[in-house]
């Protein structure tokens, strides 16, 4: 093996395809849609999504299944999921800022970064590390 090429780190993702009606089953933001735009995203950036978890309920109730399903898959699986993928935010939650930063917190606790292919979810920085200053 020659030493100046880095072996390629394997990213395990799940992804998380949402829609509250028959309407937007069928239309626009539709399963097939976000599935598309999901492994778009991974395939360009070197991820493998093990697994879709496709929902069909409003994103505004807060007593989601699948969100329970999601978090019980990731802890099955020891660590290896880095990622939740997901098309738009408003395909993870439409309950407000308070639950969504509640669900992000739950699912960083696990180890798992939650992603949205068009970019609204940034990492977050901090802008204090030079400092030696750590913060959640």
């Amino acid at each position: 093996m020659n030493p100046s090429i880095k072996p390629l780190k394997l990213v395990l993702a799940v992804a998380l395809l949402r829609v509250s009606s028959d309407r937007q089953y069928q239309e626009g933001h539709g399963i097939e849609n976000q599935r598309k735009r999901s492994d778009y995203y991974a395939n360009r950036n070197g991820i493998t999504i093990v697994r879709y978890f496709i929902e069909h309920y409003s994103g505004r109730k807060t007593d989601r299944y699948v969100l329970e399903e999601i978090i019980d898959y990731i802890k099955s699986q020891n660590g290896s999921i880095k990622q939740l993928i997901i098309s738009d935010i408003d395909r993870f939650t439409r309950a407000g800022s308070d639950t969504y930063l509640m669900l992000k917190k739950e699912f960083a606790k696990l180890g798992v970064d939650l992603v949205d292919v068009s970019g609204v979810i940034q990492k977050p920085i901090n802008t204090l590390e030079h400092l030696g200053v750590e913060y959640d």
